[in-house]
């Protein structure tokens, strides 16, 4: 019978590098959107549902 050996992630460096990645798409829609008052508006011009639906996707 043979032994199976998985890959197992380092969590720690998984959460940096999440965290760091959404630090990044917040600065790019900050910058971009004019920030968090421009965010809001945009967030509002599409529609509650969709608006939520961006967020939870960002």
């Amino acid at each position: 019978m043979k032994t199976f050996q998985f890959k197992q992630h380092n969590t720690a460096k998984a959460i940096i590098v999440a965290i760091v990645y959404l630090l990044i798409v917040f600065a790019v829609a900050y910058i971009w959107l004019g920030g968090v008052n421009g965010m809001a508006e945009k967030v509002n011009s599409i529609g509650s549902a969709k608006g939520a639906a961006l967020l939870s996707g960002l």
